[in-house]
């Protein structure tokens, strides 16, 4: 009786979608609000959505949903970018100035430690997240290498980890609110050119980059994170 018992406690469990909402701000008029849902079930899905709160009116900004089981992650870029020659020149010269949008979800499976309460039967972790940020950076190339300098607000970080473990003895659910610190920081990053060049006919350098390390110089922050 009792393994009948657990059985359907967790078809019950795996068959409910678990639903979140966060405001990254809720005492301010402005925020960016987080919002969906997703199915722990072997064939589940999950929707993550992100709105910009602007007094009492929500804007959409970004929407995914997919099957739970693969993490994704979707990026608007808004960006302008000025140069002076290009990758493969003697001298390259670039200017860029970036906003982003980027939202998603990291998801994990597998079995937990048989000696402990719940039994070792399923584990799930699911991890949605947004970030709002933006930039300016100027990138000064010679081949074979390019340096690049710049000065980054981060407006949103935020993060929503859930927790759901199905175990012979409990069924335990979990989840905590991630929110970083907005911020000002500068970074330098660095890269290698790879370019091929035809000499007949000539034509400009056909280059592609393969990123260095990327060190954080200074941060500024602007308020205070919480958990």
């Amino acid at each position: 009786m009792k393994t009948i018992i657990v059985s359907l406690l967790i078809v019950l469990a795996l068959s409910k979608s678990f639903t979140f909402e966060k405001d990254s701000h809720e005492e301010s008029p402005i925020s960016v609000i987080t919002k969906g849902f997703f199915d722990p079930s072997v064939s589940g899905e999950a929707k993550i959505s992100a709105f910009l709160k602007l007094a009492n009116e929500l804007i959409p900004l970004a929407e995914i949903k997919a099957p739970a089981e693969e993490s994704v992650g979707n990026r608007l870029k808004y960006g302008y970018t000025w140069c002076s020659g290009q990758l493969g020149d003697m001298f390259n010269f670039c200017f860029n100035a970036n906003a982003y949008i980027l939202i998603g979800w990291n998801f994990g499976q597998g079995t937990i430690n048989s000696t402990n309460n719940a039994g070792g039967a399923y584990n799930v972790s699911f991890t949605p997240y947004v970030q709002v940020f933006g930039g300016l950076n100027a990138t000064v190339s010679s081949y074979p290498a390019l340096v690049g300098y710049g000065i980054y607000l981060q407006i949103v970080n935020t993060q929503l980890p859930t927790y759901l473990t199905l175990g012979q003895n409990a069924i335990c659910y979990s989840s905590i609110f991630s929110f970083q610190p907005g911020a000002v920081y500068t970074q330098i990053g660095t890269a290698l050119l790879q370019c091929m060049w035809y000499v007949t006919p000539p034509q400009p350098g056909l280059c592609s980059t393969v990123t260095g390390p990327i060190f954080q110089q200074f941060f500024w922050p602007l308020w205070s994170g919480f958990y």
